[in-house]
């Protein structure tokens, strides 16, 4: 009660003392009124501060650390690699063992082969790779499959029939080197007469037969490859009945052959060369008949002439 009276009574007498002395220590706010200087914004020192601090310490780091951020970039870096190479191997590596080529041809097939392709692309594409060997002048025919008895995906078995050199002919006046099958495997651009290609085929390892007229009156490369493939089966078919290698065969334009052959100086004319090579079958067994009495006058024969049915005119010198 004391103490609410006394504030009461404060109140009333010391109120105009008090006002009286707040207006003297201090003055009027609108007197002392000035601007106030604008205050810098935290924030603002803050951002400038966390990037000064952020470069030194990026700074620091690459000058202390420089060692260490290159090891992990280099094994990082060996690791990428490393898989790298661990997929390409796993996608790209196969194994090719090839058979039925001479060694000395064995590096030129290779390098025709795609390798660089991936195991599901040669897979896929066996045709192709077999189709593409084929164009190679001694490759015959290709056949590619899985090896045999291998249970690796990876293991493939090529098998390469060579097309070797079996006779030579003049075309267009440049001779070439021709496999049985009418392949062609060589040009010779030195040989540009059938002398020459007579030289040429004494001179020659390979028992090579001399081969004329085969062009023709001309055609396709197609149709000169055809009738290369027929005189080789007539020569196949002319062996098999008589026991005399074939040296020379020259088609003539109205369809008979005159071969000649090792060690004998007639020529043998054979008649008409149609599809059917049963006749000259029969005409190549009525010439070994024949020879036991032609080779007691061997020196003397020019010709033997088999175009007839049932019997053969002999001509002499």
């Amino acid at each position: 009660m004391s103490g609410r009276a006394r504030h009461i009574a404060w109140g009333d007498d010391s109120d105009e003392r008090a006002d009286a002395s707040l207006t003297e220590e201090c003055p009027p706010l609108r007197q002392s009124a000035q601007p106030l200087p604008r205050a810098r914004s935290g924030r603002s020192w803050g951002w400038r501060v966390t990037v000064i601090l952020s470069a030194c310490a990026l700074l620091v780091v690459g000058v202390v650390d420089t060692p260490r951020i290159n090891a992990i970039r280099e094994e990082l870096s060996g690791l990428i690699s490393s898989g790298r190479n661990a997929s390409y191997h796993f996608w790209f590596d196969k194994n090719v063992e090839l058979t039925g080529i001479s060694k000395d041809y064995q590096d030129i097939v290779f390098q025709a082969l795609p390798l660089e392709r991936s195991l599901l692309w040669w897979v896929l594409n066996r045709s192709s790779i077999t189709a593409r060997l084929a164009m190679l002048p001694r490759v015959q025919s290709a056949s590619l499959m899985s090896c045999s008895g291998s249970w690796s995906f990876r293991c493939f078995e090529l098998h390469i029939q060579e097309r070797t050199p079996y006779a030579v002919t003049l075309l267009a006046d440049h001779a070439w080197i021709v496999g049985r099958d009418g392949g062609f495997i060589q040009p010779l651009p030195n040989v540009r007469s059938f002398d020459d290609v007579q030289a040429f085929i004494e001179a020659s390892e390979h028992s090579l037969v001399a081969l004329d007229g085969v062009q023709g009156a001309g055609g396709t490369i197609d149709l000169v490859r055809g009738r290369l493939q027929y005189t080789a089966d007539i020569i196949r078919t002319i062996e098999s009945e008589v026991p005399l290698r074939v040296t020379r065969v020259s088609l003539e334009q109205n369809g008979e052959a005159r071969v000649s052959f090792k060690g004998r100086s007639y020529v043998a004319i054979f008649g008409f060369m149609g599809s059917d090579l049963s006749t000259v079958g029969q005409e190549a067994r009525r010439l070994n008949q024949l020879l036991p009495r032609i080779d007691q006058r061997e020196g003397i024969v020019k010709e033997i002439d088999l175009a007839f049915q049932k019997v053969a005119v002999v001509r002499f010198e």
